[in-house]
């Protein structure tokens, strides 16, 4: 067995050529049917989807505070981690996606 200190001399010493380069993201919240025109509804719980919220004048592609965000914040914050750490091997997705409905088909 390797103490703490010997297994984090080694992977810094580059002993541990084949590591893995692991992405964690957690509890996106990633809002399917976002819409950057709409805020949130008066009790701040809306999901700026039609039938929701409130128009406005000022445009949020990137997610607006009260809402769920929208897929292109996914994929800034996923081109931003390539950018800065290079290709990944593994991505850890965790969270309560189901209570979301991230696995829900956006035409349902």
């Amino acid at each position: 067995l390797f103490s703490t200190k010997a297994l984090a001399g080694a992977l810094a010493g580059g002993l541990c050529a084949d590591a893995l380069k692991v992405g964690l993201l957690s509890d996106l919240h990633i809002n399917l049917t976002y819409d950057a025109d709409l805020g949130p509804g008066p009790d701040m719980k809306g999901d700026c989807i039609e039938g929701s919220g409130f128009e406005t004048d000022i445009k949020a592609p990137l997610g607006r505070y009260g809402c769920d965000p929208p897929v292109a914040l996914l994929e800034q914050m996923l081109t931003r981690m390539n950018e800065k750490f290079g290709r990944l091997d593994v991505i850890l997705l965790t969270g309560d996606l189901v209570a979301h409905h991230i696995a829900k088909p956006v035409n349902e």
